[in-house]
């Protein structure tokens, strides 16, 4: 049978002829080599999200199986290297942290972020957020939770029970205080650390507690 003529540039989808160029056609491998294909680039966006819409499930299925593989799983890093090893990626990022830790907002949200990892890291169960802290820090009304200091200027973030005694990483389990108490506290409970310590007013943990 003989092969039928497409005029260069018309796409075999739609009819409508462009430039035969990969600006408007699509590049694939074929039999080794690079070839652009015969159906311009609209029209196979849109073949593939039908595609995709049809066989969403078999994608899924198949894309969690493929994620396991440890082979997948280098070439994804592998990637994602290469593109952060871009000079222009790093002065995007550069550009952007500095544009978050600008506000005192966004260098709660880098802490939150941090504090997330280190408790993911120790197993912990539950997370808390940037407001979560905002929030904490009203209750206490800009004081430490241990020895009441003002730290509306400059505060930490403790969990209360540690998270290497069991303690989780939720709203529930942070407290504010100041730096002095955070390091002495370090793994200590609240019980252990206030047998050691002599506070001015125990009935202002209670209150925020109760």
């Amino acid at each position: 049978m003989a092969k039928r003529y497409r005029p260069p540039g018309r796409c075999s989808k739609c009819g409508n002829i462009y430039p035969e160029t990969d600006e408007f056609f699509p590049r694939h491998r074929r039999r080794g080599r690079v070839e652009l294909k015969a159906i311009c680039k609209k029209c196979n966006a849109k073949w593939f999200h039908e595609y995709n819409k049809r066989n969403a499930e078999a994608i899924s299925i198949y894309g969690k199986e493929r994620a396991k593989t440890p082979h997948y799983r280098e070439i994804v890093r592998a990637a994602s290297r290469k593109f952060h090893a871009k000079p222009e990626y790093k002065e995007i990022e550069r550009a952007r942290y500095r544009q978050t830790v600008s506000t005192p907002e966004g260098r709660e949200k880098v802490r939150a972020k941090v504090r997330r990892r280190r408790a993911r890291q120790k197993g912990a169960q539950g997370h808390h957020t940037a407001k979560d802290v905002m929030v904490a820090m009203g209750v206490q009304q800009g004081r430490c939770f241990y020895c009441e200091a003002d730290v509306s200027a400059k505060y930490t973030v403790d969990h209360l029970i540690p998270l290497i005694r069991g303690g989780t990483d939720g709203p529930e389990n942070i407290v504010i205080s100041c730096a002095n108490c955070n390091f002495r506290k370090a793994d200590k409970t609240p019980e252990e650390f206030e047998a050691g310590i002599t506070h001015k007013r125990k009935a202002h943990r209670l209150s925020v507690l109760s």
